[in-house]
């Protein structure tokens, strides 16, 4: 993943990175994008990089840096949930399987997300997000779920699709037929994702009229 990425760590500038750069870190967590897109976890990380005060593109390389981390993470779960309905016999059968996990999270679409500086905080989300539906579907722990994907969500809910994706997936995987269970665990899943969202939407509107 580094040696995909290498090419844009030098600094590959979205114009997000501009309203930065023209705002300020503070400015632009709590006054612009942040509170108001309900990041809410991402304007307090921001209230700390304003107070250190790095340069953009040290920042940059960091995020970029954590972000191709906490994605190999994600590779792994996703590794781990395939090994877990099917458990590889051969080493080949492992390759396979990592290299389509592999594949899954660094698609050609993450990519061209990791030009934002809040790349790391894009990834977390996903991970978070794939870590809820399995505690959520494989092992039935619903209220932990729910938590991780509030976590998520106020990390970044661009990524929520892959909620909705994994638990289509992962619902199936487990019932491995249209059953009664099967909507019921997808239902217990879309319920989960339908309060992160509502929760996300109610912060984004209330916050910011409550601090001004």
């Amino acid at each position: 993943s580094l040696i995909s990425y290498f090419f844009i760590l030098d600094g590959y500038y979205s114009i997000d990175l501009e309203r930065i750069t023209s705002q300020g870190y503070f400015s632009y967590a709590i006054k612009d994008a942040y509170i108001r897109d309900g990041r809410l976890f991402l304007a307090l990380i921001f209230l700390f990089v304003a107070f250190i005060n790095p340069s953009l593109k040290i920042l940059y390389i960091i995020s970029l840096i954590l972000a191709i981390i906490i994605l190999s993470f994600a590779v792994l779960e996703i590794y781990k949930i395939m090994e877990h309905y099917k458990e590889s016999k051969t080493k080949k059968d492992k390759i396979i399987k990592f290299i389509i996990s592999y594949i899954t999270i660094f698609t050609f679409t993450q990519i061209d997300a990791m030009q934002f500086v809040e790349a790391f905080a894009l990834a977390t989300s996903v991970l978070l997000f794939i870590i809820s539906v399995k505690k959520t579907i494989i092992e039935r722990k619903t209220k932990l779920g729910f938590i991780i994907a509030l976590i998520g969500v106020f990390f970044y809910q661009g990524t929520i699709s892959i909620y909705i994706v994994m638990s289509v997936l992962m619902c199936f995987l487990e019932n491995k037929k249209f059953s009664k269970q099967f909507f019921k665990d997808l239902f217990k899943c879309a319920l989960i994702i339908i309060l992160v969202t509502i929760l996300n939407l109610v912060t984004a509107l209330i916050l910011p009229e409550l601090i001004g």
